[in-house]
């Protein structure tokens, strides 16, 4: 459940998508009176003079009322990990002018190599960590689609495609229509990033 490195007690949470996700984690913590050195997507850092088993549980019930909770095994904070950096990184605009893959981007950020960590997602995940950002990329698109102040060349650039013409293909792929179809749905699907 956590790492003891610098009197600091890491916990993993599972669910933990967006900026929003962490001010909720932020706003319990500080409800239950639990200090907390830093709040991250799926991390909470808390110095080891706040912990008390009862905190921690009590923690835990509330983290699943919100739709949360803490991951407790290796394999499962690894996938963790990896999905809240994909994400990250598909909503942070600044990882782009790296121009860095996602199979690099994961290789420096965790200290195991790309397959084993490719191997372990798609053992415990029942699809591929292609096929996983794939989805990412394909619901950031939905949700560029949606809002209508990008073309389908900038949002291909956006999400680092090839083209637009890649973009759409990937598209109509996961999707079974193309990008302007699915511009003209009144009721377009999307899906919640952590059900993905």
């Amino acid at each position: 459940m956590f790492d003891q490195k610098d009197q600091e007690m890491k916990l993993h949470v599972k669910n933990m998508v967006c900026p929003r996700c962490i001010m909720a984690v932020e706003q319990l913590l500080s409800e239950q009176n639990i200090d907390f050195s830093k709040v991250d997507l799926g991390l909470v850092e808390l110095p080891y003079a706040a912990i008390e088993d009862e905190k921690i549980s009590r923690f835990r019930a509330g983290l699943v009322q919100l739709g949360f909770d803490l991951i407790d095994d290796h394999k499962t904070q690894l996938i963790n990990q990896v999905k809240q950096l994909v994400i990250k990184q598909l909503r942070d605009d600044s990882w782009r002018s790296h121009r860095m893959n996602f199979s690099d981007a994961i290789t420096s950020a965790i200290p195991y190599s790309y397959n084993y960590v490719s191997q372990v997602f798609s053992e415990n995940e029942g699809l591929t960590l292609e096929k996983f950002i794939i989805a990412q990329k394909i619901e950031m698109a939905k949700e560029l689609l949606s809002y209508g102040e990008l073309s389908l060349n900038q949002i291909a650039d956006k999400l680092d495609y090839s083209s637009s013409a890649h973009l759409s293909a990937q598209f109509k792929k996961v999707t079974g229509i193309s990008p302007s179809e699915y511009k003209k749905l009144e009721k377009p699907d999307r899906k919640a990033l952590d059900s993905l």
